[in-house]
């Protein structure tokens, strides 16, 4: 209320976004529809867009028939930090960030991509191994548990790690609408 007082708008937007996240977190439900993803991406990049003004852009390309499908939720949110943390930030000219959801086969697809410092062939390969091998040391808590949600959850499920060195990080996911594991 006191930055609301003194007409401190940002500040303001950054409470309520934190506030937003912090609630949406803390909600039992293991599956949610994207909808609800994408609405807590953008709080986390209301927060950072005031924390890195001008460092990066956001673009979503959310299919209208896939708000309303369930996926694991805190899919997107961590996906989108490790693209501002690991890789715009890491990059003095920033960049951007793509999130795409779409439906292919059955499934919803989502990417995560960025314009950032990207990964080696080798920093690639040891980041895939330990994924595989749910090493959260070598990897974070984030993608970790990401991908074993993924795999818990869904027989056909997949967490993919694209990178190249100075040119960035894709994340594709596949969730199957119809093979929910029980």
């Amino acid at each position: 209320m006191l930055a609301l007082i003194r007409d401190n708008y940002e500040i303001v937007d950054m409470a309520q976004a934190f506030s937003m996240m912090m609630r949406y977190s803390m909600e039992p439900s293991t599956l949610v529809a994207v909808r609800e993803e994408v609405e807590n991406v953008r709080n986390f990049v209301t927060i950072q867009k005031i924390r890195f003004p001008d460092r990066f852009l956001v673009e979503y390309a959310i299919d209208e028939e896939c708000m309303a499908e369930k996926i694991p939720r805190l899919t997107m949110q961590p996906l989108v930090e490790n693209a501002v943390v690991h890789g715009i930030s890491k990059k003095e000219t920033g960049g951007r960030i793509h999130l795409r959801v779409w439906r292919q086969d059955g499934d919803v697809r989502i990417t995560v991509a960025d314009t950032g410092a990207g990964m080696t062939e080798e920093q690639l390969a040891d980041i895939r191994n330990a994924v595989k091998e749910r090493r959260t040391s070598k990897i974070g808590i984030g993608l970790g548990n990401i991908y074993k949600r993924v795999h818990i959850l869904y027989e056909h499920g997949e967490v993919q790690i694209y990178s190249k060195k100075d040119r960035g990080t894709v994340i594709l996911m596949k969730i199957p609408q119809k093979l929910q594991k029980s």
